[in-house]
């Protein structure tokens, strides 16, 4: 799980379970107790890969919602990417927490993107640059940001996990 810690659950999440039946109530409880006394809202991201296989119905009983579905696309064949259209007019920047004008820009594309009030943006400046110039996060995640024209545009959060990559966030404007 991670997030920003601010109280909106779209900044905090928890995902890829991989608990026995044994053990999944008390871990649901765990997570559920930890962004309970921090005082910060969370979304629970399930996928057809987490286990227990009931996770989702686990959840609504401990008194979580369904806000929805997603669909996970996973891409195979990675040695071939020629089939993929790149916009050259696209520049994509790896953000390393040195570039303070790249992270604000990243900060300000969430924002606009979700909807933020001015004071959440506020609120979550301080962790969002933490979190991106933190060495323990690019151990586990990358930040890019997209800019069109040279203008910023997008950002994305790719999650590292067990091998695989997860575009764990993402927003355009």
């Amino acid at each position: 799980f991670g997030g920003l810690g601010t109280p909106h659950p779209a900044t905090n999440g928890v995902g890829g379970a991989h608990w026995s039946d044994e053990e999944a109530d008390a871990r649901i409880e765990e997570m559920i107790a930890y962004h309970r006394a921090r005082g910060i809202g969370f979304s629970w991201f399930v996928t057809p890969y987490d286990t227990p296989r009931d996770l989702s119905q686990r959840l609504e009983r401990h008194g979580l919602v369904l806000a929805g579905s997603q669909s996970l696309m996973a891409r195979i064949g990675l040695s071939e990417l020629s089939d993929i259209l790149i916009n050259p007019n696209i520049e994509v920047q790896l953000l390393d927490g040195t570039d303070h004008e790249a992270i604000e820009a990243t900060l300000q594309i969430s924002a606009t993107a979700f909807k933020w009030p001015a004071e959440q943006v506020e609120a979550e400046r301080a962790g969002w640059f933490e979190k991106i110039k933190s060495e323990r996060l690019r151990r586990k995640e990358r930040v890019y940001l997209a800019r069109l024209n040279g203008k910023p545009v997008a950002e994305a959060h790719l999650v590292l996990r067990a091998g695989t990559a997860y575009l764990g966030g993402a927003a355009t404007l």
